[in-house]
């Protein structure tokens, strides 16, 4: 695999046959090289897994917001990893990007990379470390302790995006989540809009089929009530129909307030279109519930006798003509707030 070893052992030598061959007695790890870089990882992760600084507890692992306004990416200048965030983020979710550069590789990379991710708290709401592939060599400043305690301190979760799949650095086991690719980052810490809008489109037309659902029977409560000749009982049941629609508007509009709140400009103008309509709608059903009440009252037969007109009735027959009467018939006269009997004296 690449690792420096120091051998001991003999050459033996074979004449007849000219042959040559080493006899190891003994393999040991060289000092330097990537030996000693293999050596000084492990030495480094036991440090940080004595403190406590890793692996971060999945209890205090933090998701990124589900809709952030600020992305910070903490990698090189140069490169296509920053540009690789950004074609993915302008494809799912376009949003600003911050980018702190810091060197990723070599003497003195440890210091950059923590002053860049110092550099952006409170700046943004989620912060992408990242690398393009590499030897271990070049990943391996990701595994220095001051790097490592920089991402488990940071007050912004932080992604690790370092290398490939296959590459594992104790950056890694302190972050809040590691991806495999610098793009996998950038698809993990933004939804997808065209899901997004897909969702509302399917939340409006719910809304729209339960509008009309809660019309059609209001509709077809007013026509049976129509049957129904008491004013008194009709009134009061349009009154609490009135309420419950008003109640159920109400509702309406603020269960679709919460779910798309926060949401973007466009969600937003999307909801003020969709309240809208529902509430015209609302309004209409009530006009005309308000109508057929007025009907139903003006058709009671008492509403005359408001007006002074009197009800004649002999005997409990209502009296049509004077040709039913005679003289000293008794009558009952009907008023608005009453009855009065009188006494027929003359016919004319």
């Amino acid at each position: 695999d690449g690792l420096a070893v120091n051998i001991t052992g003999h050459v033996d030598f074979y004449p007849p046959s000219g042959r040559m061959q080493f006899i190891v007695k003994k393999i040991e790890p060289a000092a330097g090289g990537k030996t000693g870089l293999y050596l000084q990882k492990e030495q480094w992760r036991k440090q940080l897994e004595a403190e406590g600084t890793i692996p971060r507890p999945e209890s205090e692992k933090r998701s990124p917001p589900l809709f952030p306004k600020c992305i910070g990416v903490v990698t090189s200048r140069t490169g296509s990893v920053l540009q690789d965030i950004r074609n993915v983020l302008s494809r799912r979710y376009p949003l600003p990007v911050l980018l702190a550069p810091a060197q990723v590789q070599g003497a003195g990379a440890e210091v950059s990379i923590i002053s860049a991710i110092e550099s952006l708290q409170g700046k943004v709401d989620v912060i992408i470390v990242a690398r393009g592939g590499g030897s271990f060599e070049d990943l391996f400043v990701f595994n220095h302790p001051d790097v490592v305690r920089a991402v488990r301190n940071s007050a912004v979760p932080v992604i690790s995006a370092v290398g490939h799949e296959t590459d594992v650095t104790l950056v890694d086991f302190a972050s809040d989540r590691r991806v495999p690719t610098p793009s996998a980052a950038a698809e993990t810490v933004v939804p997808d809009r065209t899901v997004l809008l897909n969702n509302l489109e399917d939340y409006r037309r719910r809304i729209h089929d339960r509008t009309r659902g809660i019309l059609s029977t209001n509709r077809q409560t007013v026509a049976e009530l129509k049957l129904r000749v008491d004013p008194s009982r009709l009134s009061r049941r349009l009154d609490m129909m009135q309420q419950q629609t008003a109640d159920l508007a109400e509702r309406i509009g603020s269960a679709f307030v919460r779910r798309i709140e926060g949401q973007r400009d466009l969600l937003s103008q999307m909801q003020e279109r969709i309240f809208k309509g529902a509430s015209a709608k609302i309004r209409t059903a009530s006009l005309e519930l308000a109508g057929e009440k007025e009907k139903i009252l003006a058709a009671d037969p008492k509403k005359p006798l408001e007006r002074g007109y009197a009800l004649v009735q002999m005997g409990g027959t209502v009296v049509r003509s004077k040709n039913q009467l005679k003289k000293d018939d008794r009558l009952t006269l009907c008023l608005a707030d009453g009855e009065v009997t009188a006494t027929v004296e003359k016919i004319v």
